[in-house]
């Protein structure tokens, strides 16, 4: 019987695409990236995919699949992501579960009122003071 904040030796293992299926769709996206591209705005990036021998016209960038293979092949196995001040670390792996906690809400129900309301900075402060205090939850982020 399993049990609640129980830590395991083997983590849960869900595969939700077969082998082929991930290679359909990897092969399908490089094709996508190759003849299509992608729009980027950003001149900076622009100009290092350029350097890096992508084909950039204008703010259309054209990834060659090789160099997506190159790009594959030299991303590390695993990743140590830790906190701000060197505390909570966090190995992104194959085959390893985290369970994370993402900030980026519009809206916010008022501790207090009760109210949905445009979420603010101090939500944020007050999310991360609870997790650092869930034992069961890894980490905490947001996209910006």
């Amino acid at each position: 019987m399993i049990k609640i904040n129980q830590k395991f030796n083997s983590p849960p293992y869900l595969e939700i695409l077969s082998e082929g299926q991930i290679h359909a769709i990897h092969s399908a996206s490089s094709e996508i990236l190759e003849r299509t591209g992608m729009k980027c705005s950003n001149e900076a990036a622009l100009k290092i995919f350029q350097e890096g021998g992508a084909y950039v016209e204008g703010d259309r960038v054209k990834i060659p699949s090789v160099m997506v293979e190159q790009a594959l092949k030299s991303a590390p196995s695993r990743i140590l992501v830790t906190g701000r001040r060197g505390k909570g670390k966090v190995l992104l792996e194959r085959n390893v579960v985290n369970y994370g906690l993402g900030t980026d809400v519009p809206n916010h129900i008022d501790t207090y009122t009760h109210e949905i309301r445009p979420s603010v900075l101090k939500d944020i402060e007050n999310i991360g003071k609870v997790v650092q205090k869930c034992e069961n939850i890894d980490f905490t982020s947001n996209s910006g």
